[in-house]
């Protein structure tokens, strides 16, 4: 009888159990299971072209599935279209915008594509694209100096490094002005050649540093040195040993394109004083001579060269460069006034000999700086002003 009590008890005891057991968890069946796919790990984010970024990382799964997210700054990042259901542990990121640091994170996924917890987002990574490159550089010589500019094609930078052999540069644009510089740092008559990169403080595969433009823009630029235009190179100054006072007049010395030997875009004068007594001279001016009329009236540009210049007596004295176009097959034109006070107006004097070199003057007057001068200058070659000119 006991036998046969058990019997019937025991499906009664067993089918709850198994019951509670399935309910409770119990087993490997039950719902709710965890997943266990791990985080990505090193995650690496590297510059790998101009504007395309590598993303790598470690999983040691081979069939996990990965989420990228970027932002432009450190925090604050949201998933990229073209980024996703990712497979492997690379992936690229390209035509990115120029010059700007990108941060990324990646999370795991599960078989069906869904993101899991936050607990599976790797460590964040950044890297930065180049800048673009400038263009249209270009160099003007000057006498000691190069002056160069360029565009910016850049939205992102305003720094950029100019080098040449010697010396490295790094000019910062300020405001809405055209990049620029100008190098003071150079040889007459020497040949530079200058490379110009943008850049931008950036990061690559987690290491800050410098981020330049590709490739660099180069340009090539002889500075200016200046040769003799007159006297030619065999020319001597006149050994004049005599004075002559005159104030307030003014002289305007025509050389004619024999006489001149070589062209240029800057000139320097050298002014010669008298013997023994100064000379002031309140205007010197130069410029080609008209192609027709008066001989000594000037053609435009009449460009001013200096005034209230002192020439201290027996001594030479050399005027700053001046920006003229000075060409040798026209004829040329110096004019000086000189000052009207007494003992001031001191000029070297004697015969001078010179079929291709001729001295207009006039008395009271102060035409330097006039173009068309009054018609009554007169010839005279006894006055010696100009010891050399010379042009760059």
């Amino acid at each position: 009888m006991e036998w046969l009590l058990l019997a019937l008890l025991a499906p009664l005891v067993l089918v709850p159990v198994v019951l509670m057991c399935g309910f409770a968890g119990c087993g490997s069946f039950g719902a709710g299971e965890a997943p266990t796919t791990p985080p990505p790990t090193s995650l690496i984010a590297e510059r790998t072209g101009d504007r395309k970024i590598t993303l790598r990382w470690t999983h040691p799964e081979a069939t996990a599935k990965f989420r990228i997210s970027r932002g432009e700054s450190s925090g604050s990042v949201a998933p990229v279209p073209a980024l996703q259901d990712i497979a492997g542990t690379q992936a690229d990121d390209i035509d990115l915008p120029e010059g700007t640091t990108f941060f990324y994170q990646l999370i795991a996924t599960d078989v069906t594509g869904t993101v899991l917890s936050a607990a599976f987002t790797s460590a964040e990574a950044s890297a930065t694209t180049r800048p673009a490159a400038p263009s249209d550089l270009v160099a003007t010589p000057g006498l000691n100096s190069s002056n160069l500019t360029w565009k910016n094609n850049s939205n992102k930078a305003t720094r950029f490094t100019l080098e040449r052999a010697g010396a490295n540069f790094e000019i910062t644009q300020s405001g809405g002005a055209p990049p620029a510089h100008q190098d003071t740092t150079t040889t007459p008559g020497t040949t530079y050649e200058y490379r110009l990169r943008a850049f931008v403080d950036g990061v690559n595969k987690g290491v800050p540093e410098r981020v330049v433009s590709v490739p660099d823009v180069k340009v090539t630029v002889t500075t200016l040195s200046f040769k003799p235009v007159f006297p030619p190179p065999t020319g001597m100054p006149v050994p004049l040993t005599t004075d002559q006072a005159a104030p307030g007049f003014c002289f305007v010395q025509r050389i004619g394109t024999d006489r001149l030997a070589n062209s240029g875009t800057q000139v320097r004068v050298t002014i010669r004083g008298a013997v023994t007594g100064p000379l002031i001279l309140s205007a010197i001016t130069i410029s080609h001579a008209v192609p027709s009329g008066e001989a000594w009236d000037s053609a435009a540009p009449l460009v001013l060269l200096g005034t209230n210049v002192t020439v201290p007596a027996g001594v030479s004295v050399t005027l700053p460069p001046a920006a003229f176009a000075l060409d040798k097959t026209k004829p040329l034109l110096i004019a000086f006034d000189v000052s009207s006070t007494m003992g001031q107006g001191n000029v070297r004097y004697g015969p001078l000999v010179d079929a291709q070199t001729k001295m207009y003057v006039k008395a009271a007057t102060q035409q330097a700086q006039t173009a068309n001068r009054a018609s009554d200058f007169q010839p005279s070659n006894n006055f010696y002003l100009i010891e050399k000119i010379e042009a760059a």
